[in-house]
């Protein structure tokens, strides 16, 4: 399936992988993929994620973290935050070193989930309906009603499990107590800046700057840099964003990490 890309890579280089967009399986699972086959490259000496998201998904983030991680072990990885909210900040915890320009957002530590509710809607427009269940809160997301108390306490509850999964990883990853993880895990922006002082960046500097630090390390020139980009299908690059996109663009924010 990479093969066009392994053609590319002749000698020692340094990759640079840009991400931008919402972070759900459908869109994530070929950057997945790419960053395993980064860490099985002989090629490719040291890889920079150039991060753009407001986050996504929870478990399609805790996955692009893993797969970061998994990266980092094998050679340097470095993060590069442009904008790295939430779902993006997780997954850029994965990497041995993130940096930020001077104007860039990160943090928004937090999970948000978003259930809209139609009900007075479809009173006036006279739309019901008729629901065949087996488990009491198997309806407890539809949009058809509010929830129950019980249900919103159910909901907060498995919001705990994965807000303290994402404190968990910031911690392992920035190498922070939980303890001062979850005074910052207020759902809130920091600038670049911000987010220097309390230990969630490394350091504040050009993207060029970055690319000596990686040459350095790595030993390769900052002369051998390849943009690794997932090939879109022709259909795709023809007709522009497909329908299931705009779905999972618009319907897959109602349970995102925010």
């Amino acid at each position: 399936m990479f093969n066009w890309l392994r053609r590319r890579l002749p000698g020692g280089k340094i990759a640079i992988l840009p991400f931008t967009g919402t972070i759900f399986m459908k869109s994530t699972e070929t950057y997945i993929n790419i960053v395993r086959m980064l860490e099985k490259s002989k090629r490719v000496k040291g890889v920079i994620l150039r991060m753009e998201s407001h986050g996504g998904g929870a478990a399609a983030s805790e996955m692009f973290y893993h797969a970061i991680k998994r990266l980092s072990k094998a050679k340097p990885l470095y993060c590069y935050s442009i904008f790295a909210a939430s779902g993006g900040y997780m997954a850029c915890c994965g990497a041995n070193k993130i940096f930020a320009p001077a104007s860039g957002i990160v943090g928004s530590i937090g999970v948000l989930s978003l259930k809209p509710v139609f009900k007075d809607i479809m009173n006036r427009i006279g739309v019901g309906f008729e629901i065949t269940k087996k488990g009491v809160h198997k309806d407890m997301s539809f949009f058809h009603r509010e929830s129950t108390e019980e249900e919103r306490l159910k909901m907060d509850a498995l919001h705990e499990d994965i807000y303290q999964r994402f404190i968990e990883i910031v911690s392992e990853g920035r190498k922070i107590e939980k303890e001062r993880v979850l005074s910052l895990a207020t759902g809130e922006l920091f600038s670049a800046k911000k987010g220097l002082e309390l230990g969630l960046v490394d350091r504040i500097c050009d993207f060029e700057e970055v690319l000596d630090s990686m040459s350095e390390e790595t030993g390769v020139s900052k002369e051998r840099v390849i943009w690794i980009k997932p090939r879109r299908p022709l259909l795709a690059r023809l007709m522009g964003q497909s329908a299931g996109e705009i779905v999972d663009e618009v319907f897959g924010r109602f349970y995102e990490m925010r």
